[in-house]
């Protein structure tokens, strides 16, 4: 399980990638080419833009992607194998069944 990566939603300099896959959920995600505007807070609070390319997993919204999104976040510290297994093992039935458990 890796347990960084993208969240759903990738920039990237105009034309650089080609295609990219969601670091959530592993779906090839969709993409704007050539996009003027912020990248981060720090350029939108100063007024900034550049161009760039959006890639977004299309279940980026959805319920089951935020968990995953969160109980990745959640087991990036955790010092115990254990918990990162039980946790990993949550976010394998939350990709198979596209629901978040009860």
């Amino acid at each position: 399980m890796e347990w960084s990566g993208n969240d759903g939603r990738v920039t990237t300099d105009p034309g650089i990638v080609e295609m990219e896959s969601c670091g959530v959920c592993g779906a090839q995600m969709s993409v704007k080419r050539n996009v003027m505007g912020p990248t981060g807070f720090m350029e939108a609070m100063g007024k900034g833009k550049h161009l760039h390319d959006v890639f977004t997993c299309l279940d980026r919204g959805t319920a089951w992607h935020q968990r995953i999104v969160a109980l990745k976040n959640e087991a990036i510290n955790l010092a115990s194998r254990r918990l990162r297994d039980i946790i990993a093992g949550e976010i394998d039935e939350i990709l198979r069944t596209k629901q978040v458990p009860e």
